[in-house]
């Protein structure tokens, strides 16, 4: 059983068959996309849930990360005194969200709009960086060209206008984004 679960086509999971492995991808169209895998594998049912034994992470084709699960065991009376954070702890929601640019495109992204670049940009075409924040209603606001030319710019501004990103969650609240974002343009 395989299925897709964004909005654009870019992530998905399966199950592989004869298995109890779960192999989740994402990735996207783009020269400069990097393709990450997490694989589930040896899954266990406990407590009513279905967790891994083992779990491998690989991006663009490297090993990242692995886990390995040796013991699971009910904590019979869980201590609050465990989950309290530190004095010193800083709440996330003080702090502006700054992810990862291919994680927030992939992972959030509902819609855009491809920049119409002027015809005066002439081969090979340029590349430009902009910052700019996503709203907790996931609109893009405050769009500031970092590196490139102004032309490029306005174009990448104006797309940016109509994108509409899956808000982003912390504690099950909506949180303001930080985004840096490199556009390239290829002419022929």
């Amino acid at each position: 059983m395989s299925n897709v679960i964004s909005d654009n086509g870019l992530a998905g999971f399966c199950f592989e068959p004869q298995s109890l492995m779960l192999r989740y991808s994402k990735g996207g169209f783009g020269s400069d996309t990097v393709w990450d895998e997490i694989v589930y594998n040896k899954i266990l049912r406990f407590e009513g849930r279905y967790v891994p034994s083992d779990v491998r992470v690989t991006r663009g084709g490297k090993l990242y990360l692995t886990l390995h699960l040796e013991r699971l065991e009910t904590i019979p009376q869980p201590n609050s005194a465990d989950f309290t954070p530190p004095p010193a702890a800083v709440a996330v929601n003080e702090k502006l969200v700054v992810p990862d640019g291919r994680v927030l495109m992939l992972d959030y992204l509902l819609h855009q709009e491809f920049p119409k670049y002027p015809k005066s940009i002439r081969p090979p075409g340029g590349e430009a960086v902009v910052k700019y924040r996503i709203k907790t209603d996931g609109s893009v606001t405050g769009v500031q060209l970092v590196e490139g030319t102004q032309e490029m710019g306005k174009a990448i501004e104006d797309a940016l206008k109509e994108y509409v990103y899956r808000p982003f969650l912390v504690r099950g609240e909506p949180v303001e984004v930080e985004v840096k974002q490199e556009f390239a343009y290829h002419v022929h």
